[in-house]
């Protein structure tokens, strides 16, 4: 059973450039951001889990907490100087240091990340 307590849900649309996994942030001027080393494969993983492996672009939510239909957490393994590394069923991932840069995201990394999938409906 899923857990919910108020807090920020951050809202982003990954799309696929040259089979590489990027997305937009307008509130911060980022465009075609790509995600670091080992996220792919953590998007492969939920995407193949929600049978979402057709897709070229979906809505991805996420927290630093619970919220309502979460769909699964990332864990931080450990905090380098490049970034935060968090970890999905024994895939890590180095999320973009820029993330986390940004008040828009999170002022500092969090210990979980919660969150969700969804297809983008034309």
């Amino acid at each position: 059973m899923n857990e919910t307590t108020l807090n920020k849900q951050i809202v982003v649309e990954p799309y696929k450039i040259s089979g590489t996994w990027v997305f937009d942030f307008p509130p911060a001027r980022i465009v075609a951001q790509p995600f670091w080393q080992g996220v792919p494969a953590i998007l492969g993983l939920v995407l193949r889990r929600k049978d979402m492996t057709d897709v070229d672009e979906f809505r991805l939510t996420f927290s630093d907490g619970p919220f309502p239909e979460w769909d699964g957490e990332l864990d931080m393994v450990e905090n380098e100087t490049g970034g935060p590394r968090y970890c999905l069923k024994g895939v890590e991932g180095e999320l973009s240091g820029r993330l986390f840069l940004l008040e828009a995201f999170f002022s500092e990394p969090p210990p979980k990340i919660y969150f969700r999938f969804e297809r983008i409906e034309s």
